[in-house]
């Protein structure tokens, strides 16, 4: 198995499957573009094939789409040198990461995990989530994908502590949306949702644990075990 490749397919999945129910997805010459009109995510843009990436193509498709496009480069070192991306702008670069998941998790939970059902509970889900990301994702698309992902809310003695999402593709295990809001950050809440998920997704069937970390993250999974496979760099147009 070819866990980079199975994480990049969780990932990418997901946004495909994010455009088909609430947006637009296209394919065109192996490059892949996941939209939805109204919101920010995922709006994506990616080569299906690492090799030969049309750098000017996806330049274009950055400069005249109509939604403001990220492009996704899956890489597993730095960047490559052959490619030329002085006419992109690095945004974000995330670390892609997994775990093999063989051993059981010795939980103490202090908080309380409610997955989401209804209107209200998606209205939270969506206005924690932007405090923690510091941006949007639309409630119809929780309201579409809550039957193909699995949406927690996290709480601490009343008070909202962040979300997460789970998505299996076959027995891979992909951890989304893992935040926690900036007043609750720095207590050890975040580890405590990492180890109820794994354990859900362990229960679920699932062997591998993947996701993509950003610099904030990353040391915390490395501590739990998780090795890093590949780094994602997002860029946008100048």
């Amino acid at each position: 198995m070819n866990i980079t490749q199975e994480n990049i397919e969780n990932l990418t999945s997901l946004w495909k499957e994010v455009a088909l129910a609430t947006g637009n997805y296209i394919v065109s010459e192996s490059i892949a573009i996941a939209t939805v009109a109204k919101g920010q995510w995922p709006n994506r843009i990616w080569y299906q094939n690492n090799n030969d990436i049309p750098i000017k193509k996806i330049s274009h498709w950055l400069q005249d789409n109509t939604v403001p496009l990220t492009y996704a480069y899956f890489n597993e070192g730095e960047y490559e040198n052959n490619y030329d991306f002085s006419s992109f702008q690095l945004k974000s670069s995330q670390y892609g990461m997994s775990l093999l998941l063989d051993k059981k998790w010795d939980i103490t939970s202090r908080v309380m995990f409610q997955k989401i059902e209804d209107d209200n509970s998606i209205a939270i889900w969506t206005t924690n989530f932007e405090k923690a990301f510091g941006y949007p994702i639309l409630p119809e698309i929780l309201q579409k994908m809550k039957d193909k992902l699995s949406f927690f809310n996290i709480v601490f003695e009343g008070q909202p502590v962040g979300t997460v999402a789970l998505y299996i593709t076959q027995t891979i295990a992909g951890i989304h949306c893992l935040g926690v809001v900036p007043e609750m950050r720095g207590k050890g809440f975040a580890r405590e949702i990492m180890q109820f998920v794994l354990e859900i997704a362990q229960n679920k069937g699932a062997t591998i644990a993947v996701l993509q970390a950003s610099e904030m993250a990353k040391e915390l999974y490395f501590s739990m075990g998780f090795q890093l496979d590949f780094m994602l760099h997002n860029f946008v147009r100048k």
